[in-house]
């Protein structure tokens, strides 16, 4: 396993994803490859989803739902098994399992056989491999990874709400000099922004000005 990410550059992350993610559902665009990999940092720290290759039109004819589209570790189990159309969820789940990364440093199934483990595993919580976090980030990061696609969070507007609720302070950070939401605001644009400045500091000169975002070794 990895090590997990700070909590301010957690948010900043999810929000990001989160924003980029409504806007394209809104389009009736599925993404179907959400995964670290294909998660960038701007110049200025901004939060940036590429590679649609895998995208899906959501009227588009089902035959061509069925195909198995994605990366494994990240597949929802409907996208796994091709039973219906991928949808708003269907990133969601997969968004799940990026935050689920970020926060413990590591995947919430390790593999080698993520077929069966996203169909019929139980995920563990978050706090069972980062007891420091407390159980705070269990119900968030559950609700993303439920089984069932119906029973799901929904929209990247439900999950928006989701992060709103939740504090992101690391246990380590003195809370009473981020109590507002201004100053925690300010401090996860900071933590992008520097984390997206240290991989352009280690990229080839010739590398794009977008930073990839690689949480951890997997």
């Amino acid at each position: 396993p990895g090590k997990r990410l700070p909590l301010d550059v957690v948010a900043h992350v999810l929000r990001g994803l989160t924003a980029a993610l409504r806007a394209v559902h809104q389009r009736g665009i599925t993404h179907r490859d959400v995964k670290p990999a294909n998660v960038f940092f701007g110049a200025t720290g901004e939060v940036k989803l590429g590679d649609f290759g895998a995208s899906h039109l959501a009227d588009l004819s089902a035959t061509l739902t069925s195909a198995m589209v994605g990366t494994l570790a990240y597949m929802a189990p409907e996208q796994v098994t091709g039973g219906g159309q991928p949808s708003a969820a269907t990133d969601l789940y997969a968004l799940g399992v990026v935050a689920f990364q970020m926060l413990t440093g590591a995947l919430p199934f390790a593999g080698p056989d993520f077929v069966t483990q996203h169909l019929s595993e139980a995920p563990p919580l978050v706090s069972q491999r980062a007891p420091v976090l407390g159980t705070q980030y269990d119900a968030l990061v559950s609700a993303l990874l439920v089984k069932d696609a119906a029973a799901r969070v929904q929209d990247a507007n439900a999950l928006h709400d989701l992060l709103a609720a939740l504090p992101w302070v690391d246990p380590e950070t003195d809370a009473l000099a981020t109590a507002s939401p201004e100053a925690q605001r300010a401090r996860e644009v900071a933590a992008a922004a520097a984390a997206a400045a240290s991989v352009a500091q280690a990229s080839p000169a010739d590398a794009p000005s977008d930073t990839r975002f690689v949480p951890v070794d997997s």
